[in-house]
């Protein structure tokens, strides 16, 4: 909370080094040929009082005789050895590799007299280190080989168990195997109903114990050595363990999933520093545009010293239209730095001029009426009774186990946000913000089976056609273990197919739709429509808005968004609109790598080869439909034997649908296709995307 709660007296600061200590040895002795084992840089840096780069390597010079970190300690300090036999090992390996070093690097070097200028080494070997270490010596955390003739020695050793992801037959034997070994097994799951489901449908009896304080039934499990499944939220970060002393056996999700370590796999959540909007002095430019409170936009000179009634000052000097402004460095408060819209220098204001005092206002009056607009339009909203939708069934928890996958924490903080809206009277409209494979979809699938499970219908909009194809694969695998009805409407669907799809609407009979802005034509009406949720709503135009906005004046919206317009933004930020923002990429995400090149067939063909090569596919954008034909032809003659598919909005209906499922499925490498696979397609095996005239 960076409270102050005592004084602290004293602190010291000890080096996690020993390289100060050497250069400052090696400062007293200067031994002879220090020029030839220190660059000149280095020495210069040595000889000022500094420590240069690599000392720990010269520590015998300083002493004149093989040293280790031993020889630094003072005398009442405390060691504690934990595994003794990985320190010899680790501290060999070290040696080793600085007695390379030290032979390739100073081997050849002479002294005056024509000797050696170092001896063999410089370091104490391990064994006489270790040797120094007893005097010292507080704690011996030995290992039970060197340990197991004292009364008090207990093997704690422990091994890992064996991981199968998905392999679900091979996990349940292993647990029968443990069973019969009468071991203690229990399984630590995110969604153990799933993981005890999984295992018995091959014959291997488990047990979900949901309160993990009801001690007499985990007993009476225990006495029957079967294995128990408690939920636990860190999982993830869990990985199975077999410790044979106690017969106990541990299993998690990453033996059952294959999730890996998060906090290893740099799953951790850091905060970004925001850029801050005052000027900051050591990083000003002499031309850059600041703005000043009062006096509007100026350019930055220098900065400069100034003494006035005997005090020195430091001062900002900034050019105006019709002069300069020292503004003082403790008071830069008043500054702002300039951000453009356009690469045009901004046009220079007069000190104390109307022209910025006009700006200002102009700025005011249309924030005001943003203002007004949006009050007025949202003011109908929150007047309008919603639905106050119940909380959540066990339908709604087993759905949520069935995902695949960990949340990550900005998932389920919004997941839990869109909820609490959903369950209060109040209309909701919640923008759920994040990146592309960050999670939003699945955010929106348990708000759409709440609604649904609630007895409501429900409407997602996406932009194109092949996303709304996806979204609607998804949610017809994710609900098939239930009594629902999903149905798909966009311009593949035949006049009766629609006509059926529309009926159903009306009466009641379809749950959920999916479609492009078919859905907001004339006929389409909902017997009870409770949720709308729009996927990237910045792809949809104006006119298409308009339409939204008279399905959303009494129902819930869910908008989903990784690049979202600055109103929907500034709607968002000022309050009007809630908003969730998801920030944290799944685990073992890797950033994204872009490169500008010019077409070039021979980096085209490594590329592709590349990803292939990992069991990978290829997306190939072409800014046109016309000569796709041609560029197929030249990747075929690039690459023989490439599997090639080709997707673009002018194709007959049903190819374009099937295409898109059959590379879904793996049956091509590349799909060669325009931008109409830009709205967050998630097809987990394309990691790389060529775009030609980008």
């Amino acid at each position: 909370t960076q409270r102050s709660l005592d004084a602290v007296e004293l602190v010291r600061l000890t080096p996690t080094s020993y390289g100060p200590l050497v250069a400052e040895a090696l400062r007293q002795l200067l031994p002879e040929g220090l020029e030839q084992l220190l660059s000149a840089e280095a020495l210069e840096q040595l000889l000022a009082g500094g420590s240069p780069e690599g000392m720990r390597r010269l520590m015998g010079l300083a002493w004149e005789t093989p040293s280790c970190l031993v020889d630094f300690l003072p005398a009442d300090t405390l060691v504690a050895i934990d595994e003794r036999r990985q320190l010899v090992a680790h501290g060999q390996q070290w040696l080793d590799h600085a007695a390379q070093h030290h032979a390739d690097e100073f081997g050849a070097l002479l002294a005056a007299d024509g000797s050696p200028l170092l001896p063999a080494s410089l370091h104490r070997p391990m064994a006489a280190a270790l040797g120094l270490v007893q005097p010292f010596l507080g704690i011996d955390l030995a290992e039970l080989a060197e340990t197991d003739q004292h009364p008090n020695s207990f093997d704690l050793a422990s091994r890992p168990v064996p991981a199968y992801p998905n392999q679900f037959g091979k996990l349940a034997a292993l647990v029968k195997g443990h069973q019969q070994e009468k071991a203690r097994v229990w399984l630590l799951s995110a969604q153990p109903s799933r993981a005890v489901a999984l295992l018995e449908e091959h014959d291997c009896v488990a047990r979900f114990v949901p309160n993990p304080h009801d001690f007499p039934a985990i007993d009476r499990l225990i006495e029957q050595h079967t294995p128990i499944a408690l939920k636990t939220k860190g999982s993830a970060e869990l990985e199975g363990l077999l410790l044979p002393a106690w017969r106990l056996v541990l299993i998690t999700d990453r033996e059952f999933f294959g999730q890996h370590n998060l906090v290893a796999s740099g799953y951790v959540r850091r905060r970004r520093r925001a850029a801050s909007r005052t000027v900051d002095p050591n990083r000003m430019q002499p031309g850059d545009f600041v703005v000043h409170r009062n006096h509007g936009i100026g350019r930055f000179l220098k900065l400069e010293k100034l003494a006035i009634a005997g005090e020195a000052r430091d001062y900002l000097v900034v050019q105006y239209a019709d002069g300069l402004l020292r503004v003082a460095a403790d008071q830069l408060g008043s500054l702002g730095r300039f951000r453009a819209s356009t690469d045009a220098p901004p046009e220079l204001n007069r000190m104390g001029g109307v022209a910025w005092t006009k700006a200002k206002e102009r700025a005011r009056k249309a924030v005001r009426k943003v203002a007004l607009d949006l009050v007025k339009l949202y003011a109908e909203r929150h007047e309008s009774p919603g639905h106050a939708f119940p909380p959540d069934g066990p339908w709604q928890l087993e759905l949520e186990d069935s995902f695949p996958y960990e949340p990550t924490p900005d998932q389920v903080k919004a997941i839990a946000d869109v909820k609490r809206d959903m369950e209060s009277p109040r209309p909701m409209d919640r923008l759920v913000c994040g990146d592309v494979g960050f999670g939003k979809t699945e955010v929106a699938i348990r708000a759409v089976f709440k609604a649904v499970t609630a007895g409501k219908q429900c409407a997602l909009l996406a932009p194109t056609t092949v996303l709304a194809q996806q979204h609607w694969r998804t949610l017809s695998e994710r609900f098939a273990p239930y009594p629902l009805k999903v149905a798909l409407l966009n311009r593949f669907r035949t006049t009766a197919e629609r006509k059926v799809i529309l009926e159903g609407l009306a009466a009641g009979s379809i749950d959920v739709v999916v479609g492009t802005h078919q859905l907001l034509g004339k006929g389409t009406g909902f017997k009870q429509l409770g949720l709308l949720v729009v996927d990237e709503e910045q792809r949809f135009g104006v006119q298409q808005k308009e339409k939204i906005k008279l399905l959303r004046k009494d129902v819930d919206v869910l908008t989903l968004s990784a690049t979202p317009i600055p109103r929907t933004l500034y709607m968002s930020l000022s309050g009007v609109r809630e908003m969730s923002l998801i920030t944290t990429p799944p685990p073992l995400r890797r950033p994204i790598k872009t490169h500008l090149a010019n077409l070039d067939e021979e980096a085209v063909r490594s590329s592709i080869r590349q990803e292939l090569d990992r069991g990978g596919q290829v997306f190939y954008v072409v800014p046109r439909v016309e000569g796709i034909e041609e560029v197929a032809g030249q990747l075929r003659q690039m690459l023989p034997g490439l599997r090639l598919l080709v997707a673009h909005g002018q194709m007959p209906e049903g190819e374009l649908e099937s295409a898109m499922v059959a590379f879904n499925a793996g049956e091509a490498d590349v799909m060669l296709c325009t931008t109409i696979i830009e709205s967050g397609l998630d097809i987990p095996r394309v990691n790389t995307i060529l775009v030609e005239d980008a």
